[in-house]
């Protein structure tokens, strides 16, 4: 496709390659409706880069894949995989084999749980910096409205938090939901650049239609586009006036076998493997090669890198075929295309989404088929797993209670670990009523759906009844850190060890929250990010709003001050939504302490706003490290006599050696009026 009227956006292609040459943070995102060129673009930005010196890797997310997790980062990365040695993969850690299984080797890559998944997104950034360390790496990703699950929330990380080094990440989607999803992960990020796709039209688009056509015809084509440079294209090709009509000729003009293919290819997906397309459509080996040549020839298909692989000119194209079928006829391709790739050997994902197309209910091998998917899902991507559990569940007789239970609790947990609580509380209850009749107490089922029960009671209230993380908590309350950090370290332990991954987040959050006052930074930033992660990836807003605060925190002691002041604002921004208890104006009132760190006026009035004329509002715990700070904001005001005030309360507060570490803030508190009055003795 041309790239008439896209200079604007070529010039900011460049200028996001170049700063990632530097070494600088740099991302794109490229948005616009099918057939607005995003393609052509993405094609030109890779051409240019590769031109550049960058390893480019490249790939298109699938509709038919969008239930299989990581398809398009697989096909991106697998080359560059191979091309590494072994010593250099395991670099990014045993996690990358979620992602790419060859990255894998004999080392069990098994993720902790599904709110821990947050760890392949870091093994995925980890490969990203180790190929930039041989020369600057391009990872280009298509249709990223498309994609998986998995694929979108690992996207999202990277956007998010870019890789270090010359990394330059182009997504390229339709406007939508996804879009608005990584958009919105990209745009506080540094380096971060947004083109949106506008139409063409005058002499731009007069241009992009053959002189052969006479001036009826061009007139009939500038009119049925509209904008699209696509379809301006398309309709050029034939005498229709939509794209339907356009493809439905060239159809009409093929061979059966070649008409055949094409709407076999169809079901399979875009793009498609040859032999797969050959057997929904119902040819020989044979004959579906000479009809795919005549597609080729004809503009309906085109080559690939890979041998036998072929997609269509473009998605639109294999729409319009798909949606021109008869339902039985795409029934029956798909039915043709799940046997074909049984045989083959393709992963459960693949061969489900074709089940998926064709099964009826009472379908028990179908239904199989859709758990196999699920669990090979797993805890790399509880998207898709909910996804074939659901369809699963609608094959499965009403009566049979066992089985509908059976499916019920691993659902209710797929939903729950994506934040969907309110329809995992639905398959809870559903599941829970089938125990309670039909399933023993000490079942697996059973155990599966007393865990959901305790992540979402803990979701919707924050705490637990005995929870295993009091001990260590209350330690670290008392300031006893060293002892708390073991305990929870233990806990955190446990917790994997016995599956209950939705504790993970608060043992991560009350790590590194203890481990910033015995200076373990290292410590402390891994569990703030990993508190972090593990709150977006469940969608829990409160739970995130406080660990963004904690991580501003831990950025500003390890000098990061942009990137805190990043977090630090958008934990404001959501905890402005939320009540204002101890625990919110705390986060509010240290998300301050790094907001205004230079401006101790600003400062001291949003800490007193918040916390109280004493800051008698905020965590008892945490308040005399807030008085210290308020202290110093007025000594640097010259306040001496609201200083020594502050200092007083804080010596108050701090109750003698039972709190060794306020009891220490107290006596600094006081020791720096003093010394700003003259007194150093």
């Amino acid at each position: 496709m041309s790239l008439i009227g896209r200079a604007p956006e070529l010039t900011a292609l460049s200028r996001a390659c170049a700063r990632a040459r530097e070494g600088a943070p740099s991302a794109v995102g490229v948005l616009g409706p099918a057939g607005f060129g995003k393609t052509a673009l993405l094609h030109s930005a890779s051409t240019s880069a590769r031109g550049a010196g960058f390893l480019v890797a490249s790939a298109c997310a699938a509709a038919h894949e969008q239930a299989v997790p990581f398809a398009p980062l697989r096909r991106a990365l697998e080359e560059q995989v191979a091309r590494l040695g072994p010593a250099r993969v395991a670099v990014a850690g045993p996690l990358l084999g979620a992602v790419v299984p060859a990255a894998q080797g004999d080392v069990d890559a098994e993720v902790g749980g599904p709110a821990e998944r947050h760890r392949i997104h870091d093994a995925v950034r980890a490969l990203l910096e180790q190929l930039g360390h041989e020369r600057p790496v391009a990872l280009v990703l298509d249709d990223a409205h498309l994609a998986d699950e998995a694929s979108i929330e690992a996207l999202s990380a990277l956007l998010r938090r870019p890789p270090s080094g010359p990394v330059l990440v182009i997504v390229g989607m339709e406007p939508g939901a996804i879009a608005e999803r990584l958009l919105a992960a990209g745009r506080d990020a540094p380096g971060w650049e947004e083109l949106t796709l506008g139409g063409l039209h005058g002499d731009e688009a007069a241009a992009l239609v053959p002189r052969r056509l006479s001036a009826d015809d061009r007139a009939r084509v500038l009119a049925a586009a509209g904008d699209s440079p696509l379809l301006l294209g398309e309709l050029a090709r034939g005498a229709g006036d939509t794209l339907d009509g356009v493809v439905a000729g060239e159809l009409a003009a093929l061979a059966p076998d070649a008409r055949a293919l094409a709407e076999g290819a169809s079901a399979v997906g875009d793009p498609f493997d040859l032999d797969v397309a050959a057997a929904a459509a119902g040819l020989s080996r044979d004959a579906a090669t000479t009809a795919a040549t005549a597609l080729v020839m004809t503009g309906v298909v085109r080559r690939a890198q890979r041998a036998r692989i072929l997609r269509f000119r473009h998605p639109l194209v294999q729409r319009a075929i798909a949606g021109a079928m008869a339902p039985e006829a795409r029934r029956l391709a798909h039915d043709r295309a799940a046997f074909a790739l049984l045989a083959m050997g393709a992963e459960p994902a693949v061969v489900a989404y074709h089940v998926e197309q064709f099964a009826q209910p009472g379908d028990e091998g179908a239904a199989a088929m859709l758990v196999a998917a699920a669990e090979a899902a797993g805890d790399r991507s509880p998207g898709a797993a909910a996804h074939w559990y659901a369809a699963a569940l609608a094959l499965l007789p009403e009566d049979d209670g066992a089985a509908r239970a059976a499916m019920l609790a691993p659902l209710a947990q797929a939903l729950a670990a994506t934040g969907r609580r309110t329809e995992a509380r639905t398959a809870l209850g559903a599941c829970t009523a089938l125990i309670a009749a039909q399933v023993a107490p000490d079942h697996a089922v059973a155990r599966t759906a007393r865990r959901v029960g305790e992540a979402l009671e803990l979701a919707a209230t924050g705490r637990l009844t005995d929870a295993p993380w009091t001990a260590g908590a209350e330690l670290g309350r008392d300031e006893h850190y060293v002892q708390a950090v073991d305990a929870l370290q233990r806990g955190l332990h446990a917790a994997r060890t016995d599956r209950r991954d939705h504790l993970l987040l608060h043992f991560h959050g009350l790590l590194s929250r203890f481990a910033v006052p015995l200076l373990e930074l290292d410590v402390a930033f891994e569990h703030a990010e990993a508190a972090v992660a593990s709150a977006r990836l469940q969608d829990l807003r409160r739970e995130l709003a406080v660990a963004l605060a904690l991580h501003a925190r831990v950025l500003a002691v390890g000098g990061d001050r942009a990137a805190a002041e990043r977090a630090a604002t958008e934990s404001d921004a959501l905890l402005r939504t939320l009540g204002r208890d101890p625990a919110v104006r705390t986060a509010l009132a240290h998300n301050a302490t790094v907001r205004f760190a230079g401006d101790p006026e600003r400062l001291l009035a949003e800490l007193t706003a918040t916390g109280g004329p004493r800051l008698e509002h905020l965590d008892p715990s945490a308040v005399t490290g807030l008085l210290l700070t308020a202290t110093r904001a007025a000594v640097e005001l010259g306040r001496l006599d609201q200083a020594e005030r502050w200092a007083e309360v804080t010596v108050r507060i701090a109750d003698g050696p039972q709190r060794p570490a306020s009891a220490v803030r107290g006596v600094r508190a006081r020791a720096e009026v003093l010394l700003a009055r003259g007194q150093p003795r």
